[in-house]
C-alpha cells in the first residue's frame, strides 16, 4: 500500500468557491469532483503521456515486477462524471515497435459515484490496453488484476 502525502490546494487549482476534494459539485451543466489522480500501470513496456478526457493524467512507467511502489499523485484534479476516453502513449528501447504510439483504451470507463470520504481516483492501466478507475481514501493500492499480472511475470521469469 502506497500512503499519499496530500498538500492544500492554491486558490487557483479550484478556482473561487472553496470545494472539498471528492465533493461532487455542479459546474455549468457538468457534475465534476476534485480528485487527487494517480495512475498505475502494469502494461509491459514504459508508458508516458496518460490522458483522461485529452487532459494529462500522469505518467505510469510499466514492466514492474514487484507490487507497487511510489507513483506521483496529481493533486486536486477536476474530474468530469461520465464515460472517460484514457489514452497513454508507448516508450522503450530505440527501435521498439510502436515507439511513441498513441493508444486509446479499448474499454471506456465510467467515473459515475465517489462514495463517501474518498478523495483518490486511480487509473489502472493494463497491459491488454483497457483501463480501471477505482476511488479510495488517501491510499493506492495494487488491483487484484495488477497482482496477478505481477505473479504471472515473476513465474515466467523463473
Amino acid at each position: 500500500m502506497l500512503l499519499l502525502a496530500l498538500q492544500a490546494c492554491t486558490p487557483d487549482q479550484v478556482g473561487s468557491n472553496s470545494v472539498s476534494l471528492g465533493t461532487p459539485m455542479k459546474q455549468g451543466a457538468q457534475m465534476k469532483a476534485l480528485m487527487n489522480l494517480t495512475v498505475v500501470s502494469y502494461h509491459d513496456r514504459e508508458i508516458f503521456d496518460v490522458l483522461i478526457n485529452g487532459k494529462y493524467a500522469g505518467l505510469g512507467s510499466g514492466m514492474r515486477s514487484e507490487p507497487l511502489s511510489g507513483y506521483g499523485t496529481q493533486i486536486g484534479v477536476p474530474m468530469t462524471f461520465g464515460p472517460q476516453t484514457i489514452t497513454w502513449r508507448l516508450d522503450g528501447p530505440e527501435g521498439m515497435a510502436r515507439n511513441g504510439e498513441t493508444v486509446v483504451s479499448k474499454n471506456t470507463p465510467i467515473f459515475e459515484s465517489i462514495p463517501k470520504g474518498h478523495n483518490t481516483l486511480t487509473v489502472y492501466v493494463y497491459p491488454d490496453d483497457t483501463t480501471e478507475l477505482v476511488t479510495s481514501k488517501d491510499t493506492v493500492e495494487d488491483s487484484a488484476r495488477g497482482l496477478a499480472i505481477i505473479r504471472e511475470r515473476r513465474r515466467a521469469k523463473q
